[in-house]
């Protein structure tokens, strides 16, 4: 599957635009592992120089049920892979004695005390949150969320209108929807996946979209996040 003109296209046949729909966040996830963007030639791709990860409300309340257990693996595996490639994290929550704290793996990642809690639902609009992301001087931000339709898509769409680059692999976010995407996709944001952020940040972007589009037309899933990462502690 891949992005293509503001819906959900299948790799087999580039002229299928039939509906899409979503009745659940497990299939959504399945059904956007290969997502991919058409990228000018003058695109510069992810480095450990010039990225930001922002995560929003990936708290145990949201997450909690099994079919967002993939999304919860491929954040923790994000968020390990920024950590070793020292790129900076924003971790934020909202009402944590009602949603509850940050999930467990991506607790063992980032410490209690980085965590921001904030009030306002728009992560966007926490002077704390922007302060931080704005002290790295980086313009790349990598945003994931418990709710992308809510949580990740307000808070991308405010960024990328302050002039970030903004991606959103949508693997690492619950509850994806079309409406999202869309929307995303409409503002220039980058709607990717966690596989294809982490081959960049590794240096071999271009490969891994090569990779990418052969496993599509093979029909077959990609490499993970997890496999970008172990190659990632071999190359650090």
């Amino acid at each position: 599957m891949y992005w293509k003109g503001g819906c959900i296209a299948g790799a087999r046949d580039s002229h299928d635009r039939r509906a899409y729909s979503a009745p659940t966040a497990a299939r959504t996830a399945d059904a956007t592992l290969t997502t991919t963007v058409a990228l000018s030639a003058s695109y510069e791709r992810l480095t450990r120089d010039n990225t930001i990860l922002l995560l929003i409300d990936h708290q145990i309340g949201p997450l909690w049920e099994l079919e967002f257990a993939r999304s919860r693996r491929r954040v923790a595996e994000l968020a390990e892979l920024a950590r070793r490639l020292d790129v900076p994290i924003v971790v934020t929550t909202i009402a944590p004695e009602t949603w509850g704290s940050v999930i467990p793996e991506l607790a063992e990642v980032v410490d209690h005390d980085r965590v921001i809690v904030r009030r306002t639902v728009n992560a966007w609009e926490d002077p704390s949150i922007r302060s931080a992301v704005e002290a790295t001087g980086r313009k790349k931000l990598v945003v994931a969320g418990s709710v992308a339709e809510v949580a990740v898509a307000v808070c991308a769409l405010d960024a990328a209108r302050a002039g970030y680059q903004v991606y959103a692999p949508i693997d690492a976010s619950g509850q994806p929807s079309h409406r999202a995407l869309e929307r995303l996709s409409r503002a220039g944001v980058i709607v990717t996946t966690t596989s294809l952020i982490a081959s960049e940040l590794i240096g071999d972007g271009r490969e891994a979209r090569e990779r990418a589009k052969q496993s599509e037309a093979a029909g077959v899933e990609p490499s993970s996040p997890g496999e970008a990462l172990k190659r990632c502690v071999t190359q650090t």
